[in-house]
């Protein structure tokens, strides 16, 4: 597992772990960032722009929020 903003720009990986604010949290999870969702980076960096299902998200994380994901292989 890594933190979401180690991915490179088109890397695929799914959520394992969404911690942070409870109200945080829960509004990732109303806009589908959840654990188990797949995810693809669109453009890393700060704020990242993720890409979950057709929507398209910028993500601007800190150090109380933390979003770690398993990366997918190419095979996946």
């Amino acid at each position: 597992m890594l933190p979401l903003e180690f991915l490179q720009n088109c890397e695929q990986a799914e959520i394992t772990v969404v911690e942070g604010d409870p109200n945080f949290v829960a509004r990732l999870a109303d806009i589908g960032l959840h654990v188990g969702s797949a995810i693809q980076m669109i453009q890393a960096g700060s704020p990242c722009v993720v890409q979950i299902g057709e929507a398209r998200l910028s993500l601007r994380l800190n150090d109380r929020q933390q979003v770690l994901v398993r990366p997918l292989s190419t095979n996946e």
